[in-house]
């Protein structure tokens, strides 16, 4: 038998064992009890470069390789990872595999069925994602974050938990809502951009812009391109 022929199609390995790659395996964890026996997706283990984590346990999950552990190619993955930039960097680092990138939906969110979803989605418990919502590829809505109707988050976006974000808001590509923060209805948030924790947004963000406070002001700015570095 090949090795191809020989692969559980339902395996899923998380990539990062730290604190947020423990949630993800949670959320993975309840989804797939949720889920009819033939879609479930079965967590092999974590995928960390760690040299110190190989062949720990995370919640009875063991640390079996690095990212690029060959086992991981034409396989489902998931992140375990929440920050953008970190994100992006673990995105391009196994893209050579070809792993699957399924959505892991945490049952106890709310999302209604006029949301789109990319690959690589994470919604995690107490999520409310109200209607005409669209989610690209690899964004993270974390635990007790609301999001209003007609937002669009795009791809290696990351909404903190207990933020909120009013309706008609566009959050860019790579950009970071912090714990607790709000955004008001029909603001633009930039590319890679920052937005504190409990930070308030009432006017649109530059791009590769740092904001926080009340309401949010422009802490610092960063050069274009400065996730890739």
């Amino acid at each position: 038998m090949n090795h191809e022929s020989s692969k559980n199609e339902n395996a899923l390995y998380i990539l990062g064992s730290r604190g947020h790659g423990s949630e993800v395996l949670e959320a993975a964890r309840a989804a797939s009890a949720s889920e009819s026996s033939g879609d479930r997706l079965v967590v092999e283990g974590f995928l960390d470069d760690d040299p110190a984590l190989m062949g720990t346990e995370v919640q009875g999950s063991r640390v079996l390789g690095p990212l690029d552990d060959p086992r991981l190619e034409g396989a489902n993955a998931a992140l375990g990872v929440g920050y953008p930039q970190t994100k992006l960097r673990v995105v391009s680092r196994v893209k050579s595999l070809r792993p699957r990138w399924p959505t892991i939906v945490h049952p106890a969110s709310t999302v209604a069925s006029m949301t789109g979803l990319g690959g690589g989605v994470l919604v995690q418990a107490g999520a409310v994602l109200s209607t005409n919502i669209a989610l690209g590829d690899f964004t993270t809505v974390n635990l007790a974050a609301t999001l209003s109707h007609d937002v669009v988050v795009e791809p290696f976006a990351t909404v903190s938990p207990g933020a909120h974000v009013g309706g008609n808001v566009r959050i860019g590509e790579g950009a970071f809502i912090g714990i607790g923060a709000s955004v008001v209805q029909g603001t633009t948030i930039g590319a890679w951009s920052v937005v504190g924790a409990g930070a308030v947004v009432v006017h649109d963000v530059e791009p590769n812009t740092v904001v926080a406070g009340v309401p949010a002001r422009i802490i610092s700015r960063r050069s274009e391109g400065w996730q890739h570095g």
